[in-house]
């Protein structure tokens, strides 16, 4: 099975028999619609498998970083958009989406709740946070 990019699908390659010999068929199965930066990856020569790289300690603390900033605008008072954090951190940090910060931050929602502590509305508890994640969550916001 092979990927391409700018038509942003994944692209199969099967065997057909009709007698022999074997007709080689090639068709573009859409699976799903590649994000902008899986898009860029493969442009630049790269392979899908670089974007589910583990995340980084830069990138969580990054990420709780924006989290307790939110907290704290909610606790004042003060306007803000959780996309636009979001998207901010994915600038910072281009090999994510921003609805993987998205995603993480409902993780940290999720230490928070361990903790007893309130999460950010919006921002529902994920408990599908590792254990290894998790305690490094934790350390950051303690």
């Amino acid at each position: 099975m092979g990927v391409t990019g700018r038509n942003s699908t994944y692209t199969a390659a099967y065997r057909v028999s009709l007698k022999e010999p074997f007709l080689q068929v090639e068709e573009t199965i859409p699976v799903r619609k590649l994000t902008k930066r899986e898009d860029e990856i493969l442009e630049q020569g790269g392979s899908l498998e670089q974007t589910r790289e583990k995340w980084s300690e830069e990138e969580i603390e990054a990420t709780v970083r924006a989290y307790i900033e939110m907290k704290e605008k909610t606790a004042a008072g003060e306007p803000f958009t959780k996309s636009s954090y979001y998207q901010a951190i994915s600038d910072e940090f281009p090999a994510r989406s921003p609805k993987s910060f998205e995603y993480r931050m409902q993780n940290i929602s999720f230490v928070y709740s361990l903790l007893g502590r309130g999460w950010l509305d919006g921002l529902r508890p994920m408990s599908n946070v590792g254990a290894n994640v998790a305690s490094m969550i934790e350390g950051k916001i303690a």
